[in-house]
């Protein structure tokens, strides 16, 4: 599933970046990174507490 990135012009008027989550909460066995989603669990738990940018970094880095 691709994702477009938000512009960076759209960060600067508050629309916040969609949470990448597929509703597939999982993990591999010894491994902290969301199967549905690509998130590490601090990403996840965290999530509603980051910046845009910072939100935006995450979705960068998993659709990469």
């Amino acid at each position: 599933m691709a994702m477009s990135s938000i512009k960076p012009i759209e960060l600067e008027y508050g629309l916040d970046v969609e949470s990448p989550c597929t509703g597939v909460c999982k993990y591999a066995q010894g491994n902290n990174i969301c199967l549905g989603c690509g998130r590490t669990e601090p990403e996840i738990t965290d999530w509603m507490f980051l910046s845009n940018s910072e939100k935006q970094q995450i979705v960068d880095r998993i659709f990469k």
